[in-house]
């Protein structure tokens, strides 16, 4: 294939004086010059690729764009289906994971309770905004050059007495382990998660006090 028609390249004009042979060869070099501008713009198949492949690639990233900020999850109820726990909940992703779910036994109303056979509903909140705001910590952390080496967040809460039980109280302790790290630093992380990224901590602060603290381990 001439350079002037692979993908992505220019065409390099002045070499076409240098390709020998005949028939359209032999054609003056100024209107081969201008054929191949011509193919290359207009015609070349290198080109509609590269077009194609462009097109591809924003779409691409367009999609990935809206799974961030348009989420789906389906959660089914299993107890029917004579599982074992009558009050057991599965969760299907859109991301394609599987979260099993469970509710306290009930003493006094046992078909009202569950088995203990997998989180709370509830807890599983709690966790999702664990590992959102740790996820934060932890990119932060790496963004800023930090040889961080391990990072967990304990979370401890309060719900309301009465229905809606929303949260009430939150409190993050985070341990960050890492080289030579400094507290300003984790400092720093922990309360741009908190004020701006983390999304779930964020929603959850409209009903609940949230604190946070951390302890930094020296690896």
């Amino acid at each position: 294939m001439p350079q002037a028609l692979r993908l992505g390249a220019n065409p390099p004009f002045r070499r076409v004086e240098e390709t020998k042979g005949s028939g359209f060869w032999s054609v003056d070099s100024s209107k081969k010059a201008r054929l191949f501008e011509i193919l290359h713009k207009k015609c070349c198949g290198a080109t509609l690729l590269q077009k194609l492949y462009d097109r591809t690639l924003e779409n691409s990233q367009t999609s990935e764009a809206k799974e961030e900020f348009n989420m789906e999850c389906t959660v089914s109820w299993t107890g029917a289906s004579g599982t074992r726990s009558g009050m057991g909940f599965v969760a299907e992703t859109g991301s394609g994971h599987v979260l099993m779910m469970d509710g306290a036994p009930d003493a006094a109303k046992p078909e009202n309770g569950g088995q203990n056979l997998a989180p709370r509903p509830m807890e599983t909140v709690l966790a999702g905004t664990g590992g959102c705001t740790a996820y934060d910590v932890v990119l932060i952390l790496k963004r800023g050059r930090h040889d961080v080496r391990g990072c967990s967040v304990k979370l401890t809460s309060e719900r309301a007495d009465t229905d809606p039980k929303v949260f009430t109280k939150i409190h993050m302790h985070f341990t960050v382990t890492g080289k030579g790290i400094p507290a300003s630093a984790i400092e720093r992380a922990v309360a741009m998660s908190h004020d701006k990224y983390c999304s779930a901590s964020i929603m959850l602060a409209k009903t609940a006090d949230i604190t946070t603290s951390f302890d930094l381990v020296e690896a």
